[in-house]
């Protein structure tokens, strides 16, 4: 396409500042209206496994026990490193169930637990009873059983009732059943034990369950309101830090692990809480320079975008600009030069719903779309922290071009490593441009993501089916809806190199059909160019963390 004049730059120009003098406007008032009300939900990726390091839990449970039953909770608070206190005996003592039990819980705190598991197996199968049920639980929820886990945390809590109705003094054997149905996540019949909640301070034993409670079903503000009632417990301050970070009050929580390092510099889950508060800055920005080869097709294409990312309590507003340029240009080709801004505000109503909306003003170029306004909205739904539901609809007006985009995803955490999630985008475009064109399809996207530790993480997707590509909320970016992308994967990376820094690199493979040759060959009545084509793009970023 040749360039424009002069004169038809300068009016490009103002209409552009003109229109963005109206989107900013747009946002700032959106923003002054939203943000005030404001906690968006953490990523539990993330902060699920620093959680599990420090607490040593599995998912969605919590240990029966770090220390032998004759440790009170005062004496083991001052415990930093619990395992330096447990002799590792290399055989049960025989004839004695409480030393063979003592072996047990030094080897679990060791970590060693295949060989935990050996001794359990064989003192079940010659002594069996709740407290083997308790322990062999918390195995299997180490070895990512979960199913397992439950049912001997169930069995371990229903016997721990029996028992306890023969006895005259029952409340031990209710403690232990009560964290045995914790443990399997059975909070109803928790809560039955425990019955209505005492007035905080009187009861530390029932206090501390009822914290942890609390923290598991989401409900931190009602945790902090026990922890505040024992400051002196560097326990009950770690975990009233951990609420503080659950709803975001990084420097609150921060000052929590602050004061417990004070007290003592050696508390080694303080030292690690404190650690990953700094990395939660509330606010980033996120530097992406992608390289975009779509072969003999189109010239090569050079994207920047920059995204600023602020979270303010219950609210994540995203604000990001995208250019592409080509250069250099071939002679016939047409110059795709690009700007687009964008807009995405995520709110958190609760810890099971959010919702997000989104907008795009993409300019170019191209005559089919030169222009265009993309509207979206999507809705999350979180059951539990294992499963993520969202649903997610848009709609995009170009020039001569418009398209509705729904999408549809779930996503399953299977460990504090793994997780997927599958995707299906339907879309349908209209319009004078895609009159003789695909005008409706339908493909779907499979991720599986793995995080061994806080610093990596990997990604793999794949693409299949059909489909138009009008925008992508995540990366907010807007396509033309005249290529019909096919099948393709990508492989994705992350990398935190401090707490303030993390590096992106990411590379994409897809095939597409394009509409305007096969439009061009119909026309002409026999195959000119090849509508079967390929695109492949690598990315490079950088994400920076500051208050």
């Amino acid at each position: 396409m040749a360039k424009h004049s002069r004169d038809s730059e300068r009016n490009l120009k103002s209409i552009f500042h003109m229109r963005m003098r109206h989107w900013l406007l747009f946002a700032s008032i959106f923003l002054l209206l939203v943000i005030p009300a404001a906690h968006a939900r953490p990523n539990f990726t993330d902060i699920n496994y620093e959680f599990d390091r420090i607490i040593e839990r599995g998912p969605g449970q919590q240990p029966t026990f770090c220390a032998p039953p004759s440790i009170s909770a005062d004496a083991y608070d001052n415990l930093t490193q619990p395992v330096k206190y447990y002799p590792v005996v290399p055989q049960p003592i025989p004839n004695s169930r409480a030393a063979t039990l003592f072996t047990i819980d030094a080897l679990i705190s060791a970590g060693n637990f295949p060989r935990a598991e050996l001794f359990l197996t064989a003192l079940q199968r010659q002594s069996p009873g709740p407290d083997v049920d308790q322990r062999l639980g918390f195995i299997y929820g180490k070895k990512n059983a979960r199913k397992q886990a439950i049912e001997y945390y169930l069995h371990a809590a229903q016997e721990y009732e029996l028992q306890a109705k023969s006895q005259a003094n029952p409340r031990e054997l209710l403690l232990l059943a009560l964290d045995a149905y914790q443990n399997a996540g059975s909070y109803k019949d928790a809560r039955r034990i425990m019955g209505p909640p005492p007035p905080i301070g009187t009861d530390f034993p029932v206090d501390i369950r009822w914290a942890r409670q609390y923290m598991e079903t989401g409900r931190y503000e009602k945790a902090i309101e026990i922890y505040d009632h024992y400051p002196g417990n560097s326990a009950m301050q770690l975990s009233k830090g951990w609420a503080l970070a659950y709803l975001l009050r990084r420097n609150e929580a921060r000052n929590v692990f602050q004061s417990i390092l004070t007290k003592n510099p050696g508390h080694a889950g303080a030292r690690a809480s404190l650690n990953y508060v700094d990395s939660l800055m509330s606010t980033d920005l996120f530097l992406i320079a992608t390289f975009m080869n779509y072969g003999n097709y189109q010239d090569k294409r050079f994207l920047f975008s920059e995204m600023l990312r602020y979270i303010d309590q219950k609210v994540v507003t995203t604000l990001s600009h995208t250019r592409t340029d080509i250069s250099p240009l071939s002679t016939g080709k047409v110059d795709f030069n690009e700007n687009l801004i964008a807009l995405k505000c995520n709110y958190q109503f609760s810890q099971r719903y959010a919702l997000q909306l989104h907008m795009l003003d993409f300019q170019n170029d191209d005559p089919l779309t030169d222009h265009s306004n993309v509207f979206g909205t999507r809705f999350f739904f979180f059951p539990t922290t294992h499963w993520t539901f969202d649903a997610e609809y848009d709609y995009s007006s170009y020039s001569k071009v418009y398209a509705n985009q729904l999408s549809l995803n779930v996503g399953h955490v299977f460990t504090t490593m793994w997780r997927a999630d599958l995707t299906g985008i339907f879309v349908s475009a209209g319009g004078s441009a895609r009159k003789a064109a695909t005008s409706s399809t339908d493909g779907a996207k499979l991720s599986i993501g793995y995080t061994p530790n806080r610093r990596w993480y990997f990604g793999v997707v794949t693409w299949l089916g059909q489909r138009l590509m009008a925008v992508d909320s995540d990366g907010l970016y807007g396509y033309n809806t005249l290529d019909v992308y096919n099948g393709g994967w990508s492989l994705l990376s992350t990398c935190r190199v401090t707490h303030f820094v993390k590096l992106y690199l990411s590379y994409n493979d897809n095939a597409f059909t394009s509409e305007s040759l096969e439009a061009a060959n119909a026309k002409l009545g026999y195959r000119l160019n090849s509508s079967s084509q390929r695109v492949r793009n690598i990315s490079f970023g950088v994400d920076t963390f500051f208050w």
